[in-house]
This record gives C-alpha cells, sequence and structure tokens, in this order.
C-alpha cells in the first residue's frame, strides 16, 4: 500500500511539474539584437533589456522587451538618439515600473551613464 502510494505521489508530482510548461522563442528584427539582464514581472511574466539595431532612430537603441508568462511579446520600447544606447540592466520597482541603466553615447561619442524609470508599459517617467 506504502508503495502504491508513493508511486501515485511520484506521478502526481510529475504531471505538476510537466504542467508548468517551457518555451523557447527567438525576439527582434531583420538586423541584430542583444539582451544583457532580464527579470520576472509581478504577474508571471518577462522582463529583458539589452540594445536593437533593428528599431528606433538608426543606430544601436536601448532595447526593452516585455513578455508574458508564456513568451509572447506584450510591448517592445527602444530609448536613445542616433549613435549607440544600450541598457545593460533592467529591474521591477514598487509601482510596477521598471528601472533601467546603461550607456549612452551623444553627439560626439563619449559615453554617458543612463538611468531610466518606466512605468508599466515602458514609457519614460522620467
Amino acid at each position: 500500500m506504502l508503495r502504491l502510494l508513493l508511486f501515485f505521489s511520484f506521478l502526481l508530482l510529475m504531471f505538476q511539474l510537466s504542467a508548468q510548461g517551457t518555451f523557447q522563442k527567438t525576439y527582434g528584427g531583420t538586423a541584430e539584437e542583444y539582451s544583457y539582464a532580464f527579470q520576472t514581472t509581478q504577474d508571471g511574466g518577462f522582463i529583458v533589456a539589452g540594445r536593437t539595431f533593428s528599431f528606433g532612430t538608426g543606430g544601436w537603441e536601448g532595447y526593452l522587451l516585455r513578455l508574458d508568462g508564456i513568451g509572447d511579446t506584450v510591448w517592445v520600447r527602444t530609448y536613445g538618439n542616433i549613435l549607440y544606447d544600450e541598457i545593460q540592466d533592467v529591474d521591477t520597482t514598487s509601482d510596477g515600473g521598471f528601472i533601467l541603466t546603461g550607456h549612452t553615447a551623444t553627439n560626439d561619442w563619449a559615453g554617458d551613464v543612463s538611468l531610466i524609470k518606466t512605468d508599466a508599459s515602458g514609457n519614460i517617467m522620467w
């Protein structure tokens, strides 16, 4: 009887683990994208940060990709200017938004640190 109980407990555990699901997807456009950081979000989704050459103003842009729990794209945002920008780290904030840190290049290619606070939809707050 104990063996039967252990067997059914094992089957139940395996069913629960397989029901969680996994995914493997590719994101981006026709040029290059790089991801540097990601976090889980309060609703079980994901936020991915990096840089893109496919979207934005024509140069390297900071790239923020919001995914739901099964990896489907909720929204994509780019940040920066025509030269070079990237988001190197991302974290969630208590209000459901995101805080981004990265690198930006100005007109003379001098580099600066960028710090961006967004709302839950990726819109810049400051």
